[in-house]
């Protein structure tokens, strides 16, 4: 795949994730979502460890607990 096709994959990927963790965030005011450009914040990016997009970071008592990495290929291979 070229870099445009990545791309787009990667947008709609982002978008998708968007989406759900807005209605995660409107149903569950008790817990905080922070979406933040990890392009555009390196310092926190690599603070949390944050290699892959999109990657979700689980933190909890100011330490990272988990991580769910690119579910996307997850889902591809529920598809499959």
């Amino acid at each position: 795949m070229d870099g445009s096709g990545e791309n787009f994959m990667l947008t709609v990927h982002l978008q998708v994730m968007d989406k759900h963790m807005s209605i995660l965030a409107k149903q569950h005011i008790e817990t905080r979502f922070v979406k933040i450009h990890a392009e555009k914040s390196p310092f926190l990016a690599e603070k949390l460890k944050i290699v892959v997009l999109p990657t979700l970071a689980l933190i909890k008592n100011t330490k990272v607990d988990d991580y769910v990495v690119c579910f996307v290929y997850l889902w591809l291979h529920v598809v499959d």
